[in-house]
C-alpha cells in the first residue's frame, strides 16, 4: 500500500489511538511516529527515552503508565 494510501485512511480513523514510540530506534526514526501521531486524528504520542525498537525493561513503567492513562481517557 502506497503511504499517501496509507495516510489517507489513517487520517479517518475515529478511535482513541495511542503511538507509542522509542526516540533511539533504529529501524523507525522518532520523525515516523510524530508524523503517525500527527495523521490520526487526537492520536496521543509518547515518546520514550533510550528505547529503540524493542520493548526494553527500564521502559515498562513508562509504557504501562502511558496505557493505562490511555485506556481511562
Amino acid at each position: 500500500m502506497k503511504a499517501d494510501v496509507r495516510s489517507a485512511r489513517l487520517a479517518k480513523l475515529r478511535v482513541p489511538t495511542l503511538v507509542i514510540h522509542g526516540l533511539t530506534d533504529p529501524l523507525m526514526r522518532p520523525e515516523h511516529g510524530r508524523a503517525l501521531a500527527m495523521t490520526i486524528p487526537d492520536a496521543k504520542l509518547d515518546l520514550v527515552e533510550r528505547m529503540g525498537h524493542a520493548l526494553p525493561e527500564r521502559a515498562w513503567a513508562q509504557i504501562t503508565h502511558a496505557i493505562g492513562e490511555h485506556a481511562t481517557r
